[in-house]
């Protein structure tokens, strides 16, 4: 059985993947992001980050000979003022990120997929795929509404504004304040199933 260890706790991404019939199996992995550059460009950040997450992976032990592919994804957007928003630390945080991208913003996804085969004791790394996609959108959501849409996105998603980048979730409820977007929309909501699909053949998933 081929198994694919996704080292996440998004429930977007848990749940793009089991819309696109791709089977997984949760695993931890204790990154610590302030460990990367802040200071690069959103998708050198964001590949970083994704790599940084891989290489703290915590994988359940093998038998040899075993071959596993291993997922890792960051999501972050971008104000049309350049500025990074990741996951704000309060509703009002949110509240401003919502304000800025009525007027536009750019949300990108890096994805880190590794083919690992187990031999003596240990997880070595066979092959690696790293992908990137983005979008540029306008999510508008009323003033008089903020409070709203911040009270209804646990109740529609499963997820708090502060679990998600910039407070935004474009996905379900969310449709509802999407006015336009240009690129990948899963790539927005949390991991670019395109990209990710190709990944995966490239690395032998699918064989």
């Amino acid at each position: 059985m081929k198994k694919l260890y996704l080292g996440t706790q998004s429930h977007s991404r848990q749940q793009l993947l089991k819309e696109a019939g791709i089977s997984f199996e949760l695993v931890k992995q204790d990154a610590n992001e302030q460990d990367c550059d802040w200071g690069m460009p959103l998708q050198k950040l964001l590949e970083s980050i994704a790599l940084h997450k891989m290489n703290h992976v915590v994988l359940p032990k093998g038998k040899q000979g075993d071959i596993c592919w291993v997922l890792t994804a960051d999501t972050m957007g971008v104000d049309m003022g350049g500025n990074i928003c990741g996951k704000p630390a309060n509703r009002e945080l949110a509240k401003e990120n919502l304000r800025k991208y009525k007027e536009g913003a750019r949300t990108g996804t890096a994805v880190c997929i590794d083919r690992r085969k187990f031999v003596d004791g240990k997880w070595e790394l066979q092959d690696r795929e790293t992908t990137y996609a983005e979008a540029k959108y306008v999510f508008d959501v009323p003033d008089n509404y903020l409070d709203q849409y911040l009270d209804d996105l646990p109740k529609f998603i499963g997820v708090e504004c502060t679990q998600v980048s910039g407070g935004v979730a474009i996905e379900g409820y969310g449709n509802r304040f999407l006015k336009s977007i240009d690129g990948s929309y899963t790539a927005v909501v949390g991991l670019p199933l395109y990209e990710v699909q190709q990944a995966l053949v490239k690395l032998g998933f699918f064989e």
